[in-house]
């Protein structure tokens, strides 16, 4: 069974921001690792003033895991600086910053359930009249589930994941309180993940990265913490020059220099565009947000 499509990269920020590159095509072709930089002959070219020639390199290892090797300065994982030569796992929801070009992983396609595609091949084996009652219907241990059920077993576990995830965001609102962060990280959870969003003055980047350490010893900080935390030397946010605003078929601005914003596309300085409407545009940056009249 081919591979499913799981490496595609949206460039979110810098020159080349709204380009989508497949990357899991690329390496399907053979190469031995995507290459990004501004030489012409890499395979994620970036525009920008502050993009080497040879800048980064991306590579799957056997297990399925994403690694990515610094080939010069300015490349960062979340918040953490990559030094030139350094080789580290790029985790899903991890942005990738090279230069002013920020880059993210889209989430991988849902997989079908494994107990569905093996029912679903033995009732197409079988041929019989009587399987054809059966679809839409699955055997498991004995038990015939109706489509769209779930199993009961898998309801507890659920809820348990939701309820760590909880309980490790309401710990790391303490630990940002304890570290002087309180008003600039803001802690939400989402498909039982730790999702912290903000800037952090430079000031207090070290204190970001106390707040990492101390969660990794917390309890069940097997949920992931996914790092949406940007380091600023200003919280002050970019100044957007709007020249146009659509409601169809989604709402979205057009930029004096003709770069399309949907809700939702973040900005330099962490900021992110939160709501467009015909009278305002709003945009946050952890707990903090601004309004633009239109």
């Amino acid at each position: 069974m081919p591979r499913p499509n799981t490496l595609v990269l949206d460039i979110i920020e810098g020159i080349n921001s709204g380009a989508v590159v497949d990357a899991e095509a690329i390496m399907a072709s053979g190469t031995e690792g995507l290459r990004i930089g501004s030489d012409e002959e890499n395979d994620i070219v970036l525009a920008d003033h502050d993009t080497a020639e040879h800048h980064a390199v991306i590579e799957r290892i056997p297990q399925g895991d994403i690694f990515l090797t610094a080939l010069a300065p300015g490349v960062r994982l979340g918040t953490r600086s990559i030094m030139i030569g350094e080789r580290r796992r790029w985790r899903q929801n991890t942005p990738l910053t090279i230069g002013s070009a920020k880059i993210i992983r889209r989430p991988p396609p849902p997989v079908p359930s494994s107990r569905f595609s093996r029912a679903f091949s033995v009732m197409m084996a079988a041929g019989a009249i009587g399987s054809l009652v059966a679809i839409g219907f699955y055997l498991s241990s004995g038990t015939r589930t109706a489509p769209g059920a779930t199993a009961a077993s898998s309801v507890p576990a659920a809820r348990a994941m939701a309820s760590a995830a909880t309980q490790l965001a309401a710990q790391t609102q303490d630990l940002l309180l304890h570290h002087g962060l309180g008003t600039y990280v803001t802690v939400t959870t989402e498909n039982g993940a730790v999702v912290a969003r903000g800037t952090v003055p430079d000031g207090l980047a070290s204190q970001w990265s106390q707040t990492q350490a101390a969660f990794d010893e917390l309890p069940g900080s097997q949920n992931v913490l996914v790092d949406q935390v940007t380091i600023s030397s200003s919280l002050e946010a970019p100044a957007l020059k709007i020249g146009a605003v659509s409601m169809y078929p989604i709402p979205y601005v057009i930029t004096t220099s003709g770069q399309r914003l949907t809700e939702g596309a973040m900005l330099a300085g962490g900021w992110e565009i939160e709501s467009i409407t015909t009278k305002e545009v709003i945009m946050r940056n952890g707990p903090h947000e601004t309004h633009i009249a239109l």
